[in-house]
């Protein structure tokens, strides 16, 4: 396995789409910003990162062991290994003792679920022919077969080499 996707608590990579789609009444950052904002919360703290989000595809996964947060318009990749995950984040109630705090501004948004990450870094040399969707219409394809301006927000993928269609 490439060693800048080590798993540690599951076998499977969740891909993360950070949008670019404006939406009222909140605080809009464009992706690559909030790419780097993530990138330099987790080094101010010491690799780690709450982060908190609405999607579906995040709900009862105890099979995830890394993210990758990209944009189809930037470079830029971030990975994390994830230590713990659960529902409902509410910045209110959230320990502010935790080692595990969500960057800003989304560290005052309440959301459905949120997964602390340890090791976050700068995700070098991607190459998308490596990795396998293990769901979904696309499940079984290399995430190289798939154009990229197609990319679901998330998809769960696993190392190619780790493939093995059930």
């Amino acid at each position: 396995m490439n060693s800048a996707t080590e798993n540690t608590s599951g076998d499977r990579i969740l891909y993360v789409r950070i949008g670019a789609i404006p939406r009222t009444r909140i605080l809009y950052l464009p992706p690559e910003q909030t790419l780097t904002e993530y990138l330099k919360h987790a080094e101010a703290h010491s690799g780690r990162l709450l982060f908190t989000g609405n999607q579906r595809a995040l709900r009862n996964r105890n099979d995830i062991g890394s993210l990758i947060f990209y944009t189809p318009h930037s470079e830029l990749k971030i990975v994390g290994d994830v230590a713990d995950m659960g529902d409902g984040y509410n910045p209110k109630k959230w320990n502010p003792d935790s080692s595990y705090q969500a960057a800003f501004p989304w560290n005052r948004m309440p959301a459905n679920q949120w997964i602390a990450l340890d090791h976050v870094r700068r995700l070098d040399d991607f190459d998308p022919d490596g990795y396998v969707i293990t769901a979904g219409k696309e499940k079984g394809k290399k995430l190289s077969e798939i154009a990229s301006d197609f990319y679901n927000y998330t998809m769960t993928l696993v190392p190619a080499d780790e493939w093995h269609a059930a």
